[in-house]
């Protein structure tokens, strides 16, 4: 269950269930663009930060993830089960 609170007043915004997610142990990032990122039994999601749930991706994987989603320099890098994916721009 994906919840939604408003910071100033604890207020629950939103609570949905994402398609495809049972159990997950990674925790979400979010980028300065207003993007959130996990990653989840092969799957990446990115939603919309903010109070209107919206998912903007899901992206599937070549194997397994459960690992947290980490950011360096401009590039979104995620651990499978035998892979290191980098997700980015080129410089």
């Amino acid at each position: 269950m994906l919840k939604c609170f408003e910071a100033a007043t604890g207020k629950l915004v939103y609570a949905e269930r994402l398609e495809g997610i049972s159990t997950t142990w990674a925790s979400p990032i979010a980028d300065a663009a207003g993007h959130l990122f996990f990653a989840n039994a092969g799957k990446g999601y990115v939603l919309q930060t903010g109070p209107e749930f919206r998912v903007l991706a899901v992206n599937e994987l070549v194997d397994g993830n459960h690992a947290s989603p980490a950011v360096a320099g401009g590039s979104l890098i995620l651990v499978g089960a035998k892979h290191l994916h980098c997700i980015g721009r080129k410089p």
